[in-house]
């Protein structure tokens, strides 16, 4: 008979070996019935989801559960210097956190600017399916 280890290991020790938290999502939107879509499409992949319903309350939640990613709806400014200022701020608070916007179609202006500002993606909400926003999320999240 072969060992495949030189020292005995514990079953715990073995269990320990594989286990890695989950990732952490902070999903910003404010429409209740999408933020509830992409909490439990993301919660079916064993990631710890938190909602944030309210543009006020999204830097408390960034830091009372430190996300390793925020899903940002962009219905949440009523303008775009709002959202790049927030981005901003983001930005320079938190730079290892990686931002997804999921908005309406935006030029390619806007995309620049939300790209200089630190955002991984945006996607087209009216042209996506929320599980295809999920699979993109998690893409971003393994990269």
């Amino acid at each position: 008979m072969s060992y495949l280890f030189k020292q005995k290991l514990d079953l715990g020790d073995l269990i320990s070996l594989n286990y890695s938290p989950p990732k952490v999502v902070l999903v910003a939107e404010p429409e209740e019935y999408l933020l509830n879509i992409y909490c439990n499409c993301l919660r079916s992949y064993n990631l710890q989801v938190e909602e944030c319903s309210r543009i006020e309350d999204i830097f408390k939640s960034i830091k009372q559960y430190s996300p390793h990613l925020l899903l940002l709806s962009l219905a949440f400014p009523p303008n775009f210097y709002r959202l790049f200022f927030i981005l901003e701020n983001l930005r320079k608070n938190h730079p290892n956190l990686r931002i997804l916007t999921i908005g309406d179609k935006v030029n390619t202006e806007v995309i620049k600017r939300l790209m200089s500002v630190g955002v991984s993606s945006h996607i087209e909400k009216q042209l996506t399916r929320p599980q295809d926003i999920i699979l993109i999320a998690r893409s971003i999240l393994e990269y």
